[in-house]
C-alpha cells in the first residue's frame, strides 16, 4: 500500500486549505462570540421592555385613556418588533450550532462538518459538508 507522501505528495498543502476554509465558514473566535451573545441578550431586553410596554397600552385602553383602534395599532406594532427581536435571537441560536471553536484540523471536526471532499491537481475543488 502507497505511503500518504506517494499518493499524494502535497497533502499538508491540501489539510491547510481545508483547514483554513472551515475556520472562514465556521469558526466563531471569543470576541465574535461575546459580541453575537452581548446582541442576544440586548434582543432578549428588548423584548422584555415591549412586553411592559404592551401591558402598560393595555391599561391605558382599559381605563379609556385610548382608543381601541389605538390600542390595536400600538399592539400589532410591538408584536411584529418582538417578532423581529425573536426571529434574529433564533438566528444567533443556529449560528451557534452550526458554529464552533476550530483550532486544528482534527477528526472530531472533520466528522462534525466534512462529508466529502473533491480534490484535482489544482487543490481542493469542493466540499460537501455534514
Amino acid at each position: 500500500m502507497l505511503e500518504q507522501e506517494e499518493k499524494l505528495p502535497h497533502y499538508k498543502e491540501l489539510e491547510k486549505e481545508v483547514f483554513e476554509i472551515l475556520k472562514d465558514k465556521f469558526h466563531i473566535d471569543k470576541a465574535e462570540k461575546k459580541k453575537l451573545l452581548d446582541e442576544q441578550k440586548e434582543l432578549y431586553d428588548k423584548n422584555d421592555q415591549l412586553l411592559k410596554k404592551k401591558r402598560i397600552e393595555f391599561e391605558n385602553y382599559k381605563f379609556g385613556k385610548i382608543s381601541r383602534e389605538d390600542f390595536v395599532e400600538i399592539k400589532n406594532q410591538i408584536s411584529e418588533l418582538t417578532e423581529s427581536n425573536k426571529e434574529r435571537i433564533q438566528a444567533i441560536d443556529e449560528e451557534f450550532k452550526q458554529a464552533g471553536s476550530i483550532e486544528g484540523l482534527t477528526d472530531d471536526v472533520v466528522k462534525k462538518y466534512i462529508k466529502r471532499i473533491y480534490i484535482s491537481s489544482k487543490g481542493v475543488e469542493r466540499i460537501e459538508y455534514a
